[in-house]
């Protein structure tokens, strides 16, 4: 029960990022693609999927509590 929680918790948080973030983050974590794969896939920079990916992340270490990031 506490696992599908946490599971919720963070889904809920993805769901709300950016479109951009989401979709990179959801391609590195889901598919683990590389961020040349993202950047050739989304047809954007290697550099701004870097950019997106952090801020993705930046944004859920902020909004979830830390037991949910295990």
């Amino acid at each position: 029960v506490c696992q599908a929680r946490t599971d919720a918790n963070v889904q809920s948080e993805v769901d709300k990022l950016p479109f951009r973030q989401r979709q990179v983050l959801l391609l590195r974590v889901n598919e683990g693609l590389t961020y040349k794969q993202i950047a050739e896939r989304l047809e954007l920079s290697p550099r701004v999927v870097l950019r997106d990916l952090s801020r993705a992340y930046s944004q859920l270490r902020m909004r979830l509590d830390p037991d949910d990031l295990k």
